[in-house]
């Protein structure tokens, strides 16, 4: 019998640099709705539920999916979120879909869900080069890999340091995460650690503590939405595309 792959979204209504963003509508459509319609299209996952604590984002979302899980307002992140969300889920492997990343279409969750669909690893994430300004800019994420895409490390910074230019290419940390059951769990319960505090990033908890993280190469030029800005972009697009 197969491993059973589901995909969920957390979807936390109070968001700091743009409240209420997930809600903000492209093409009539809120984003949030863009973002269940590419997990839905996946072709390795089974089953799409939206997590949240917010009767708005529930209320929003009816009409377009049932799979709505309401969740506690205490979690400090979407991966607590999303580990209280899969307790009475029958599922093997779960997808962390961010609410704000409406362009992660559903070839790139199931590039990211491959790996550990396949045994290769428990954990496993999407990187893409570095485009201009990106190296420097401490909101786009930049992740070390070794030899077989395994990370070494993440971090805001511009990570690795060129002394001599033209040797390496820089990659950006695409914020999508598949785990096993199993490591999502211990994730969740493993104390914040040294570097994730320093960082802000959590999934430096994870190699910290020995856990193996599979990043994936894709070509990839989307951006999640954070900002009016980025908002904005997006609307155009859609509007340009005619996209439904």
């Amino acid at each position: 019998m197969g491993k059973k792959v589901v995909i969920i979204i957390p979807a936390r209504y109070d968001s700091t640099r743009l409240p209420g963003k997930i809600l903000k509508t492209a093409g009539n459509l809120p984003v949030l709705y863009y973002v269940l319609r590419n997990g839905l299209q996946s072709k390795l996952a089974e089953d799409v539920y939206i997590a949240t604590d917010s009767e708005k984002v529930k209320g929003a979302m009816l009409k377009y999916t049932k799979n709505i899980i309401m969740t506690s307002s205490a979690h400090k992140s979407g991966t607590d979120r999303i580990n209280e969300a899969v307790q009475n889920i029958d599922c093997d492997i779960i997808v962390n879909l961010q609410g704000d990343e409406p362009l992660l279409t559903a070839e790139y969750i199931d590039k990211a869900v491959e790996p550990v669909l396949n045994g290769e690893c428990e954990v496993s994430t999407l990187k893409t080069p570095c485009r201009d300004g990106e190296c420097a800019d401490p909101n786009a994420v930049k992740v070390v890999t070794d030899k077989n895409d395994f990370a070494l490390y993440f971090s805001r910074s511009p990570v690795p340091y060129e002394r001599h230019t033209g040797h390496i290419i820089v990659f950006k940390h695409i914020g999508i995460y598949v785990y096993t059951k199993r490591v999502l769990n211990i994730f969740s319960n493993l104390p914040s650690s040294k570097l994730e505090k320093a960082e802000s990033l959590e999934q430096l908890r994870l190699l910290e503590n020995g856990y193996k993280i599979k990043v994936v190469p894709v070509d990839y030029a989307g951006n999640g939405i954070d900002t009016a800005a980025d908002l904005e972009n997006f609307r155009n697009m859609i509007a340009d595309r005619g996209v439904k």
